[in-house]
């Protein structure tokens, strides 16, 4: 699934919920579906990448494996641009994104939810048109209203929301 959607419209607690049924129903499988923020994987690849470890490669490859489980929530798509204006965030989560892919086209039995603010537009311009290409071709999408159920909530309470 691609969720795509406004800030604080649902989207990760809707896939929050999928991956707690996923526990329910495959009990024996459900400590290897996790949630995954994007700006915490990428700042995690940074850290790695300009460290002092003296084998930075086995370093990353084992960010890397840990992104390849065969279920994943890959939370907030995009947030890792607002770390650095660098272009190799776009290109480390987009090559995340096209690991998927080919997981998918090769019929690994991958559960993937994908979560963004973005736009179709907004992911083919911060990771391409290869990209967008892939997730519109095997992600079942959903668009979420531009409705904040956050913002209710705050509301609700009397504090004030917005600008």
């Amino acid at each position: 699934y691609l969720f795509m959607g406004i800030n604080w419209a649902g989207k990760t607690y809707l896939a929050e919920i999928i991956r707690e049924s996923f526990k329910i129903r495959f009990s024996r499988q459900a400590d290897n579906f996790v949630r995954l923020e994007a700006r915490t994987i990428y700042d995690n690849y940074i850290n790695k990448l300009y460290s002092n470890f003296s084998d930075k490669a086995e370093a990353l490859r084992k960010i890397e494996n840990s992104l390849r489980r065969k279920a994943i929530i890959f939370d907030d798509i995009g947030t890792e641009r607002n770390y650095t204006k660098d272009a190799k965030a776009s290109l480390f989560v987009g090559s995340l994104l096209e690991d998927r892919y080919e997981w998918i086209e090769k019929g690994l039995g991958t559960h993937t939810i994908i979560t963004t603010n973005l736009s179709g537009k907004e992911i083919q311009n911060l990771y391409g048109d290869r990209v967008l290409d892939r997730l519109y071709q095997h992600f079942t999408i959903m668009y979420f209203n531009n409705h904040s159920f956050r913002a209710d909530k705050i509301k609700s309470v009397g504090v004030k929301y917005g600008k």
